[in-house]
């Protein structure tokens, strides 16, 4: 086995979270009065201890609280710290999503308006209990809810707390500068906000490091250097004001110490790099600090030593890392240590022992990849806009009908005061008026829900695609690529050097299938989101542009390529590379399912005001059941080559997508084993002639 080029799976830097209202256990008695009106100063009490959580200062609130009476407020405060403790320190989300639905019990039946502070919380504590969870729909309607309550468009620290969860989404979803603009926003909201000296503290040093981080990940390494420094300062000034949380200070450092090692790894700055891992890893490393934090800088330290050939720090590296996730488990960071412990056993010729952590590394890598791969799937600035056109619908169904009682109501007084014939036509008049208001509005809802139809079917067509593709990608691309290594296995155990060209070759083959393949499911993910680009081209230079694509194809089975151009030399308004990947596929489908040495025709001639495009083979033809699914992205009309040549059934999907957005069709004839005609129709502008 040979060693490759090192690709750390970690997270270049690590997202500084911490639970700023639930950092410790004080043993100091505290006095709570009957009434209790002192809960956030018990809470602000606890959390000045040392940074390790457990379940043992949770009793502690438990005990000093136990008959006590309790208003709502105490309680709702209470229940956030324990939800807060449970999912972001005992990491168990169950837990946390049972002390968030008991804020929402105990609020049930109560008016928002009355308590919006204690809503927002309950929402916010919701929504992260079930993020934690992985139920994001859940989330972020529970996020939507706290961004619509009252508190947050009074209260500066509610904004404050909502801008920091929507940045955290989008900084997992890896959208780095939009995740940094709320990172900042957040920063602003939290100088109006008057939080406890302690956790406004612990919330603007988080938020200064994960700007900086969020800078770094989008690719601007000086604007992340200021940034980290800032929240370095910001630290050092705390740790000469506040020496009580020491502890905190030097923890913090520690997380800082590590993303600033990324940076100047980045920059070149190996020595200094490595000097900041190690800053990392003395301080974090130790039970009782952000452990989990200093296992990615452990790794990111031994990937130094492995790329320095320091053979012997690297094994001692590996070995005390794993001992810590032994005692403080770190999926991702198990992932990495498998991935560098195969590096460190290839690199010593240790097959058997390499080839074992590179079976955990894939495994434990897809498992974690399928476990996290749906936070991608969804948009939460999207999502929010259709919570919010589902309220302004909601809303307007109300208006309606509120509008509909008035009516009544107005009908109603009419009658009992105005008497006569004028009474009677003036209530029609006004009663033909309201109905034809009604029907307006009608017509109005009828409208939105027509959009919104089309907007979910167009979801529903996307999602199935995607599903599609996703499936190809399982059962096309899988299987070449997990026969390489067995193919490198066998070639290592062969010793006849005819064979292993012959393994070398077949590697070779399934490699450039499979790129085949990649290539083909890029330009499908890249059609819809990249703009068309028309511009003007001669149509004898597109035909001569397109045989030089296919040339190499058509030479490589013996086969002829007839071009006959009827249309003469004008101009039609395309995006040329994009119409030329269409007549490439067509021509090289033509190539593949027609035999050696038959003859390819490529036919241009002008309609009216349409150019006429057809590719005819002289090959095996499509039975009729499968024309029908030909241009569909289905795996059920894939059939190979003449010469056993792989099919992936995205090519024709693909050639649809763009004459479509070309505003042409394309259509074809066939009859089996008498060949295939592909044609394609384009307008023509009404000057193309030469």
């Amino acid at each position: 086995m040979k060693a490759g080029v090192l690709q750390p799976f970690f997270t270049n830097s690590t997202l500084f979270i911490l639970l700023v209202f639930a950092i410790g256990c004080s043993n100091k008695a505290v006095n709570l009065s009957p009434e209790s009106s002192e809960i956030d100063s018990l809470i602000n009490k606890i959390s000045s201890g040392q940074p390790a959580l457990g379940t043992n200062h949770l009793s502690y609130l438990d005990s000093v609280t136990a008959g006590k009476k309790l208003n709502i407020k105490d309680k709702i405060r209470i229940l956030e710290y324990k939800a807060g403790v449970y999912n972001f320190h005992i990491k168990k989300s169950d837990s946390a999503e049972y002390y968030s639905d008991s804020m929402l019990t105990i609020l049930k039946g109560l008016s928002p308006e009355d308590y919006p502070e204690e809503f927002t919380k309950a929402y916010l504590t919701n929504g992260d209990a079930h993020f934690s969870n992985q139920k994001y729909n859940e989330a972020y309607t529970f996020y939507y809810k706290a961004r619509q309550n009252s508190s947050i468009k009074i209260d500066s620290c509610a904004r404050k707390e909502y801008s920091y969860r929507v940045a955290m989404i989008l900084y997992r979803q890896e959208k780095y500068l939009e995740a940094k603009d709320n990172f900042l926003q957040a920063l602003r909201e939290s100088q109006g906000c008057h939080d406890t000296r302690f956790i406004k503290y612990f919330r603007e040093q988080e938020l200064l490091n994960n700007v900086a981080l969020s800078f770094y990940k989008a690719g601007y390494t000086d604007s992340a250097l200021h940034y980290y420094y800032k929240a370095l300062n910001f630290i050092h000034a705390n740790s000469q004001t506040n020496p009580v949380n020491a502890g905190f200070n030097e923890m913090a450092e520690g997380v800082v110490y590590g993303n600033l090692g990324d940076v100047l790894l980045k920059s070149g700055k190996r020595k200094e790099a490595s000097d900041m891992f190690r800053k990392s890893v003395a301080i974090n490393f130790r039970k009782g600090n952000d452990v989990n934090d200093a296992q990615f800088s452990y790794l990111k330290l031994a990937t130094l030593f492995y790329e320095n050939n320091q053979m012997d720090s690297l094994k001692m590296a590996l070995t005390n890392i794993r001992t810590s996730l032994a005692d403080f488990p770190n999926k991702r960071a198990s992932i990495q240590w498998h991935w560098l412990m195969w590096k460190y056993n290839d690199r010593m010729n240790l097959v058997a022992d390499a080839y074992k952590n590179l079976q955990h590394y894939v495994a434990e890598k897809e498992t974690y990849d399928a476990t996290y791969k749906s936070i991608y799937e969804i948009d939460i600035n999207k999502q929010l806009d259709i919570f919010e056109r589902q309220q302004a619908l909601q809303k307007a169904e109300s208006d309606n009908k509120l509008k509909q009682v008035y009516l009544i109501l107005f009908v109603v007084l009419l009658i009992s005061v105005i008497f006569g014939a004028a009474v009677l036509w003036y209530n029609w008049y006004q009663s033909r008026k309201n109905v034809k208001q009604l029907q307006l509005l009608n017509q109005k809802i009828n409208e939105q829900n027509d959009h919104l139809e089309i907007t979910v079917s167009e979801l529903e067509k996307n999602a199935r695609e995607k599903d599609s593709i996703l499936k190809l990608v399982a059962h096309d691309l899988r299987t070449p690529v997990a026969s390489i290594p067995t193919l490198v296995q066998l070639i290592f155990d062969e010793r006849d050097e005819n064979q292993k060209t012959e393994l070398l070759q077949v590697i070779r083959s399934s490699c450039n299938s499979s790129l085949n393949l990649i290539n083909d499911i890029l330009s499908t993910s890249t059609l819809s989101s990249k703009p068309m680009e028309k511009q003007d081209i001669s149509i004898e230079a597109f035909i001569r542009d397109c045989e030089n694509l296919v040339k190499v194809k058509v030479s490589e089975k013996k086969q002829k390529l007839l071009i006959n151009n009827t249309a003469g030399n004008g101009i039609i308004r395309i995006d040329s590379e994009k119409m030329k990947r269409v007549i490439s596929n067509l021509i090289t489908n033509a190539v593949k399912f027609s035999p050696k040495g038959a003859t390819i025709n490529y036919n241009i001639q002008r309609n009216n005001n349409n150019l006429i495009l057809s590719v005819s083979d002289q090959g095996m033809g499509i039975p009729p059941e499968l024309q029908p699914m030909v241009f569909d992205l289905n795996t059920s009309a894939k059939r190979n080559g003449t010469d056993g040549e792989k099919s992936y059934g995205l090519g024709l999907y693909i050639c649809r997508q763009i004459v479509t957005s070309h505003g042409g069709k394309i259509w074809l004839e066939s009859e089996v084993n008498e060949g295939t005609t592909f044609f394609i129709e384009l307008p023509l502008e009404e000057d193309t002639t030469a």
